[in-house]
């Protein structure tokens, strides 16, 4: 949602969109026009959905790259990532992950956590952006307060032990069979995906990957039909540095119109070729939007 920062007299324009009617450094709102009215004829077309937005973007500029992690040389163009988020978002309904419901992204930044947040958003899921940091007592309040179906993590990194942090809570897992965890504590989840390693009562990314047939891919185009723009896609905790956390919920729109915005502000719809680095956590609003 904007604040009313964006539309504050004399500040300026938001950007220089090239069939917006405004132009670069012009100041203040449009007269006559209030900031829902103006926000609704300038922006009507990204009242949409993520997936769509994306999919929009990709048929723009198949060969253009869409994200470049320099830590293990993925280089991926906007058509390459799209092949791979599909076909992710098919393995995730081949595992029995219904709209509507909650998936945990849990660990550092990553190539794969990028995949995720369109895999999910392509299967009408919920991501839940979880702190990498968290340890046994805050993951199980996060998961039982938004109910997660599925957590997705790494095996380790740096000291922390993801595996070795859910048994904890969730002991079921080691003699649980892959997809089906029933566990006393987390009795929403059923499924945990491992990046990297394999380990009992889990799947590895790769097996997701391998799950996603064309017939899937196929009922995720389906799927994406019936995806109105106010459903919600990404539940952000906030610290908890003065109670326990809160995980404010943000629906496709609030994503688009929100990245839509700063991109105009920064300048993206006038000037070419620029790239973004993204340093901070993602699991953090700035970091993922």
């Amino acid at each position: 949602m904007l604040s009313s920062t964006h539309w504050s007299h004399g500040a300026p324009s938001v950007g220089a969109d090239s069939d917006s009617g405004v132009k670069r450094g012009e100041e203040g709102v449009v007269s006559g026009h209030t900031p829902g009215q103006l926000l609704a004829e300038r922006y009507s077309s990204f009242m949409t959905d993520c997936a769509t937005g994306f999919a929009g973007h990709t048929q723009r500029l198949p060969d253009q790259e869409a994200v470049v992690v320099a830590y293990d040389g993925t280089w991926k163009t906007f058509s390459q990532l799209s092949k791979v988020v599909e076909t992710i978002a098919a393995g995730l309904l081949v595992l029995g992950l219904k709209k509507g419901e909650r998936q945990g992204m849990w660990g550092p930044n990553s190539y794969e956590w990028v995949i995720m947040q369109y895999a999910t958003a392509q299967a009408g899921l919920i991501l839940v952006s979880v702190n990498p940091a968290y340890q046994a007592n805050e993951l199980e309040y996060v998961m039982r307060k938004v109910g997660c179906s599925a957590l997705v993590f790494p095996s380790e990194f740096k000291t922390q032990q993801y595996y070795e942090v859910l048994k904890q809570i969730c002991p079921e897992i080691d003699s649980s069979p892959a997809g089906g965890i029933k566990s006393k504590t987390l009795p929403d989840l059923r499924i945990a995906i491992v990046l990297d390693k394999n380990y009992p009562g889990s799947f590895l990314f790769q097996d997701v990957m391998d799950a996603g047939s064309t017939q899937f891919v196929k009922q995720v185009h389906d799927l994406q039909k019936t995806i109105p723009c106010e459903d919600l896609v990404n539940i952000q905790f906030t610290s908890g540095t003065t109670g326990y956390p809160k995980g404010p919920s943000l629906s496709h729109h609030n994503i688009v119109n929100n990245a839509r915005l700063v991109g105009m502000r920064i300048g993206f719809t006038w000037r070419k070729g620029d790239r973004v680095a993204v340093p901070v956590p993602m699991f953090h609003c700035m970091g993922s939007v």
